[in-house]
């Protein structure tokens, strides 16, 4: 839908919101962005034309200030049991994979030379 022209993009997301409205009989449907894509233009235009709210691919907690036609969605596996699945959506998983980056092992740094500039005359560099 990003490369759609304003006027395309407002008729196809008001074709979709008319097919949700009638055939679901849902009053305010939400919105699933086309591959996740979306821009501040097309949120707004969800927003205006009566959607619920709309959601993203974006990974990360939705807090409680959050736009509603930007919510990202937490992925839960074909595989997750109910301690896996507890963890995905109360946010959990987020946090620990966050508190866990500094102490992921990395390979070591190459040293690198520094070249130290030379004093101007009549100055000493001290250590």
């Amino acid at each position: 839908m990003l490369t759609l022209s304003a006027k395309d993009t407002e008729r196809e997301l008001l074709h979709s919101y008319n097919d949700l409205v009638t055939h679901l009989g849902v009053e305010a449907p939400t919105l699933s962005y086309p591959k996740g894509q979306y821009s501040r233009l097309l949120a707004d235009d969800a927003r205006k034309l009566g959607y619920a709210c709309a959601v993203t691919t974006d990974r990360g907690p939705n807090e409680l200030n959050h736009d509603l036609y930007t919510l990202g969605r937490t992925l839960i596996g074909d595989d997750d049991n109910v301690a896996s699945f507890a963890v995905r959506v109360s946010g959990l998983r987020w946090w620990l994979a966050i508190l866990r980056t500094p102490f992921e092992r990395r390979p070591a740094e190459e040293p690198r030379m520094v070249q130290v500039p030379a004093a101007a005359p009549g100055l000493e560099l001290l250590d």
